[in-house]
């Protein structure tokens, strides 16, 4: 019993690190597709990009590359840990279930 649940356990982290995170801290940016998509149309977001500074831009980048890695990155591979070590607990619980049988 117990090592089908850290079967599912490890299918549930599987899924979680597949599931896309779609949160940002910008609502308006220039890299993150949701932040593109806020603008509403392709010639608003063009507008915006040309009216930048070269500065603003890297600043929009800076922030968009952070907020991919706390808020999609950091959380898929801690998901992707706890999912190995479920499924590796499971795997030896299940053998001990198995030669206990025989």
């Amino acid at each position: 019993m117990i090592p089908r649940w850290f079967l599912a356990l490890s299918i549930r982290l599987a899924g979680r690190v597949l599931y896309p995170r779609l949160r940002t801290s910008a609502k308006l940016g220039f890299v993150f597709w949701e932040s593109i998509v806020a603008f509403g149309s392709a010639e608003a977001f063009i507008a915006a990009f040309r009216q930048k500074p070269e500065k603003d831009l890297i600043e929009a980048l800076q922030t968009q590359v952070f907020d991919v890695a706390k808020y999609v990155l950091v959380p898929k591979y801690r998901n992707v840990s706890y999912c190995l070590w479920a499924l590796l607990i499971g795997a030896v619980l299940a053998a001990f279930a198995i030669i206990a049988k025989a």
